[in-house]
């Protein structure tokens, strides 16, 4: 194999399948960098369900950085929710999420934090390779109001 795109989260799986001629280029170290995970909600549940919506984002916070502290629970929890997965991949898995997971915003302003210049240049990218219909501000479309911003990703 030459080339193939995956999550980086699977690396360990290619690598040991692969040996050391396995590398890996991460796409914002080639200029790509588009968000991957994120909590969305239509408009209307929002502004009925904002205190919910407030307190959602929040545990959810505190729940990724409980699992970057200590990982081997929430590893556990997911095994044992999903009997066909095996501990010790998933905490290898899950390691790689955390690499993914850190960033300059994530560990200084917030975990979960969509920064305005890398929305901005998703939305172009969008843009330009896919196409718009009805171009909009992109800053219309997320917000980062329901971050606990004392809640990081360790440095």
């Amino acid at each position: 194999i030459d080339i193939t795109t995956s999550f980086y989260n699977l690396h360990h799986v290619f690598q040991r399948e692969l040996g050391d001629d396995m590398g890996f280029l991460a796409w914002r170290d080639a200029g790509l960098n588009p968000y991957g995970n994120s909590i969305i909600v239509n408009a209307k549940f929002l502004e009925a369900n904002r205190p919910l919506i407030d307190r959602f984002v929040k545990v959810t916070q505190r729940a990724f950085r409980a699992c970057v502290d200590k990982p081997e629970p929430c590893v556990q929890a997911l095994v044992d929710a999903n009997g066909a997965l095996k501990f010790d991949n998933e905490l290898q898995n899950w390691k790689l999420v955390e690499v993914l997971m850190s960033d300059k915003f994530s560990r200084e302003v917030a975990l979960g934090i969509h920064e305005d210049k890398r929305m901005q240049d998703d939305y172009e990218l969008v843009r330009d390779y896919i196409g718009i219909d009805k171009p909009f501000d992109v800053k219309s479309v997320y917000t980062n109001e329901f971050l606990d911003r004392s809640i990081r990703m360790p440095k």
